[in-house]
């Protein structure tokens, strides 16, 4: 029930001296938890249902808890950029390892 993310931005913005605004939001879908996905899964359309909700800035920062495959961070990327956002930066707390 904790927005991770949301508290990792809360903190990191003001360190950098940037603006947090939460612009985006997430639908709930019949797809569920990622947990376990593969990114080829996590990037099907309509997976990751990111919707916009606010003024979109013309830079933004994503901060993400935890890179697993990306493709939250891309879908985020893409509904930014496709509301009018020239330019999207990412950063993650942690990494997971790919398996094999």
């Amino acid at each position: 029930g904790v927005d991770h993310a949301a508290r990792l931005a809360a903190e990191l913005g003001p360190r950098c001296g940037l603006d947090v605004v939460p612009v985006l939001g997430r639908r709930m879908s019949g797809a569920g938890r990622q947990a376990g996905s593969s990114r080829r899964a996590r990037l099907a359309a309509g997976r990751l249902p990111v919707t916009v909700r606010g003024a979109v800035p013309p830079v933004a920062v994503l901060v993400d808890d935890v890179f697993t495959t990306g493709a939250t961070l891309h879908a985020c990327a893409q509904t930014l950029r496709a509301a009018g956002c020239h330019e999207v930066r990412a950063a993650a707390y942690a990494r997971t390892l790919p398996r094999g």
